[in-house]
């Protein structure tokens, strides 16, 4: 291969990664206050319901559970109609995020009068959201009006055995004809031995009763103080270590390992607010997805340590539509992750690094932080750029600014940069000039694995610092707020629910780590192609 090609195969490398990497809300309830009654949705304050596409037979050539299986018939509930069970009501655990349930209206994108921006609810016309009713706007991105827990998926996934012992029917929601991640006979093996909490609806399908699942969270996924094991992961190579563990462990069991915890405070954690850092891994069949993606959530520990209702901040180009139909936004973690469509977990293995705190004043600041900036980002006066501003920068520029300033790892040199950008840029000085700016780009503000490893081995040393200066620098008064009410920090990998999709594995670190696993050649490389979105998306 020529130089030439050679130089320029390297920066498209480098730039694929980033094409894909992928004050308390206004006047609400004070987030210490105990969960009052759960909102009931009745769709009085949307345009319109948001009914569930039902998934009445399997796409041509997909495998499946019997209930998906052409011309299947749902299975009658074991209970006669009359006394067919309830579906639970309240779209959470009693908490959203870190603030009460009780504070939100439910609607879709459609509603006028709820406390949505016009922008924002742009997106999410026909989806069932969360607005809050009272103080600024914001949006949060639901899915589905129904909640069910505790459920067992029944041997041919044509029905689900409830908490009360009752059988209801089961179907899942359409799957988007883009989305490679189909629910197979694997997902179904995988799930089955557990208990799901299902977001959904109940409809009427076919004469019977059939809960129509739209997310399908296992439910032992959660933080268990009493099953954590020690990790010897100390420092930032160590964080980086359990993350390349197996491969990134996409086919590995969830794990919890604590990192640290404050002597003698304590595992007291069920209510306790957290926040945290998210890493997805590398997709197993999209070349220019193995950068993996990043993310910030908040929220509180949830009853037996469940984590699924911790709100995620992440960002994705709101000027193209997702194959998989994700939508840059808040939203709750069960759906973020398990979603059939856009669910994180059916395609990649996921790291997180969780802060418990003992006060919630520092999520609370980064919650009410993201949400202002969700307003600017649907609006595009915040721009997302493929190569410039992808979703790293797009959380950790604010922590910075904030004053949170975890070690940066530095930029190709300025005449490295100069020389390559020449050799791959030919003579168009625009182009040039373009190449070189993204190489001179700070790998923490590009790379989701980069960010992750440098937040963590920053949180480690601040666990200890306060009081003491052992990182070299005048702490910040947000690092002190931070070092002063942590009181664990615990990594959690998910792995992959099996599923249509190949496999996937750990993040790629950087431009050589990425450069290492794809073809020279940038022909050969797999991709998943997508569609622009106009702005301001049509009504």
């Amino acid at each position: 291969m020529r130089p030439t090609t050679r130089a320029l195969t390297v920066l498209l490398a480098l730039a694929a990664p980033a094409w894909s990497s992928d004050a308390v809300l206004g006047t609400l309830l004070d987030a210490r206050a105990p969960a009052a009654a759960p909102a009931v949705f009745d769709g009085s304050r949307a345009g319109r319901a948001a009914p569930l596409p039902v998934r009445a037979e399997a796409p041509d050539g997909a495998a499946g559970p019997a209930a998906l299986e052409r011309g299947a018939p749902p299975v009658a509930p074991r209970t006669p109609a009359p006394s067919a069970p309830r579906p639970a009501r309240g779209v959470s655990d009693g908490f959203i995020g870190l603030y009460p349930e009780s504070d939100f209206e439910l609607g879709t994108g459609r509603c006028e009068a709820c406390r949505g921006t016009r922008e924002g609810k742009w997106y999410f016309l026909d989806e069932v959201i969360a607005t809050p009713k009272t103080g600024p706007e914001g949006v949060v991105w639901l899915g589905s009006p129904e909640l069910v827990r505790g459920a067992r998926l029944s041997a041919d996934g044509r029905s689900a055995t409830l908490e009360d012992g009752s059988v209801v029917a089961l179907a899942l929601a359409d799957r988007l004809p883009s989305n490679r991640s189909v629910f197979d006979a694997s997902s179904l093996a995988y799930l089955r031995g557990r208990t799901v909490r299902i977001r959904g609806e109940f409809v009427e399908l076919r004469g019977v009763r059939t809960l129509v699942a739209r997310t399908l969270w296992p439910e032992d996924f959660r933080l268990d103080p009493s099953g954590l094991a020690a990790a010897d992961a100390g420092t930032l190579s160590g964080i980086d270590g359990l993350i390349a563990a197996d491969k990134g462990g996409a086919r590995g069991e969830f794990q919890t390992k604590l990192l640290w915890e404050r002597p003698g405070a304590g595992r007291a954690w069920e209510g306790k607010p957290v926040m945290g850092f998210m890493l997805n891994g590398a997709q197993g069949d999209d070349d220019e997805s193995l950068a993996g993606h990043f993310s910030l959530f908040t929220g509180r520990v949830g009853p037996g340590g469940s984590m699924a209702d911790w709100m995620f901040d992440n960002f994705y180009d709101m000027d193209s539509v997702s194959e998989k139909g994700i939508v840059a936004g808040m939203v709750p973690m069960d759906k973020y992750m398990a979603d059939l469509n856009s669910g994180q977990s059916w395609y990649r293995p996921t790291y997180m690094l969780v802060m418990v705190m003992k006060d919630a004043r520092v999520p609370l600041e980064f919650s009410e932080a993201f949400k202002r900036r969700y307003a600017d980002y649907y609006a595009h006066r915040i721009k997302y750029d493929r190569t410039l501003s992808p979703c790293t920068a797009q959380i950790v520029d604010p922590l910075r600014e904030g004053g949170w300033t975890f070690p940066a790892q530095g930029p190709t040199p300025s005449l490295v940069a100069r020389l390559v950008a020449g050799l791959a840029g030919g003579t168009d000085p625009k182009t040039r000039e373009e190449l070189y700016r993204m190489l001179r780009q700070e790998p923490t503000h590009l790379y989701p694995r980069a960010a992750f490893d440098s937040i963590g081995g920053d949180l480690l040393s601040l666990a200890g610092a306060y009081g003491a200066d052992p990182l070299g620098r005048e702490l910040s008064a947000l690092e002190k707020r931070i070092a002063e009410d942590l009181e664990a920090v615990v990594f959690v990998r998910l792995p992959q629910i099996p599923s249509s999709r190949r496999f996937g594995r750990d993040p790629a670190g950087g431009f050589v780590d990425y450069f290492r696993r794809v073809p020279m050649d940038r022909s050969k490389w797999e991709t998943v192609p997508t569609s622009p979105r106009p702005y301001p998306p049509p009504h």
